[in-house]
């Protein structure tokens, strides 16, 4: 599953780049934290709910995560987020891209993430759209992280 889309950003590209290189803002900047780990400034373990109400499963409406996340700086400056993770025993993998390009006054960002769905949740496919929900866990993730480095740019500002 691929999903993409573009936002912009006040601050430098080279500002902007330090804040999405840095693990120790993960928590800060993933939807529904329970729990984090830093293992180095590029690692980093994560626990977090995931709403799956919109399932139809009676009786379960959230579920828990746990991700191992990497993340790195490729050619080009784009941020890489690769992770691997387990949800209700079950894998999948995540990456996201975030390529920044610097204009007048802003940075835009264009991010692209690409999730693979173990066999055992690509099954709960045939009974709910495993699809939508994913899609829906993507754009919360992106827009949390957008929210994250404004507001570091405007507490620094200040």
């Amino acid at each position: 599953m691929q999903y993409e889309g573009e936002f912009e950003l006040p601050g430098k590209k080279e500002e902007v780049l330090k804040l999405l290189l840095d693990a120790s803002r993960l928590p800060q900047c993933i939807p529904n934290v329970v729990s984090y780990k830093a293992e180095s400034m590029d690692k980093a373990s994560i626990t977090f709910r995931v709403d799956v109400g919109g399932a139809g499963i009676e009786y379960l409406s959230r579920m828990t995560s746990r991700l191992d996340v990497t993340i790195r700086r490729e050619q080009g400056d784009t941020v890489v987020y690769e992770g691997k993770g387990k949800i209700a025993g079950a894998g999948y993998t995540v990456v996201i891209s975030l390529s920044p390009q610097e204009k007048a006054g802003h940075t835009s960002i264009k991010w692209r993430a690409n999730v693979e769905l173990g066999k055992t949740l690509a099954l709960l496919g045939s009974f709910f759209d495993t699809d939508k929900m994913v899609e829906q866990i993507a754009k919360d993730t992106i827009n949390k992280l957008r929210e994250c480095v404004e507001k570091s740019f405007s507490i620094s500002s200040s």
